[in-house]
């Protein structure tokens, strides 16, 4: 995933993206996303697949986790 696909259509809501991109690119090993969304979790998720790097996102509600079900997401027991 190239810099500009990852920072494509910024809104109010996905100008993090530029300091992920850079977290990203300035670090290595496995990523962990806490909390799910439409702004980070496919980017994160094709970088993350591009780069071989692990993935894990959790969210603490179901709705939004099961919205990336598809994708190695869980729903943590925080009380663990």
């Amino acid at each position: 995933m190239t810099q500009e696909e990852f920072l494509d259509n910024p809104t109010n809501d996905t100008h993090f993206r530029i300091f992920l991109w850079l977290a990203l690119e300035k670090t290595i090993g496995s990523v962990t996303e806490l909390g799910c969304g439409y702004g980070s979790t496919p980017y994160l998720q094709k970088y993350c697949e591009e780069k071989q790097r692990y993935l894990l996102s959790a969210d603490s509600k179901w709705e939004w986790a099961n919205k990336f079900k598809d994708m190695q997401i869980r729903k943590p027991d925080w009380y663990e």
